[in-house]
């Protein structure tokens, strides 16, 4: 019986020096790919080049979706158009960055994800990655996003 108690004690502590913790790196990827999901609605939007921001009506209307498994839709876009596409965040690089496509076309952005409050600075076609939180380009645009709650959900649903 006391070598069958020895024995056990051993291998429980076998299998716990034996498995892994998992890293932290990963622990923060999850959490933001968690925490992005859901319908953000765009607060504010700060655009580089003679174009500037879309009129806020256009703003108001739109609707960012990002769902599981790397699945997104841009909602409420110009003529009402919704865009599906697809994304991949990467929490471990330094700024966090966002690959980004809807309807074939990229863009690459760099992100802060606090709460309810979503900010990406983000560049068009083959623009390169912006390295900081500022329009530096013609293509480029730093929008800042809400959560869209639970309640607003069902008011917006009524309204149509």
């Amino acid at each position: 019986m006391r070598l069958t108690l020895a024995a056990a004690v051993l291998f429980a502590a076998a299998v716990g020096l034996t498995a892994a913790p998992v890293p932290k790196d990963k622990d923060k990827a999850a959490k933001d790919e968690d925490a992005i999901q859901g319908s953000w609605k765009i607060e504010s939007f700060e655009a580089g080049g003679p174009q500037g921001a879309p009129p806020k009506e256009a703003l108001d209307a739109m609707r960012f979706v990002f769902k599981k498994d790397g699945k997104m839709s841009l909602t409420g876009g110009p003529g009402g158009q919704s865009r599906d596409g697809e994304y991949k965040m990467d929490a471990k690089a330094s700024p966090k960055t966002l690959d980004m496509t809807l309807d074939g076309k990229p863009a690459l952005a760099i992100y802060e994800l606090d709460g309810d409050t979503f900010k990406m600075c983000m560049s068009e076609g083959k623009d390169p990655r912006p390295t900081e939180f500022k329009p530096g380009g013609p293509r480029m645009a730093v929008v800042t996003f809400k959560r869209v709650k639970d309640e607003e959900k069902k008011e917006e649903k009524k309204d149509k």
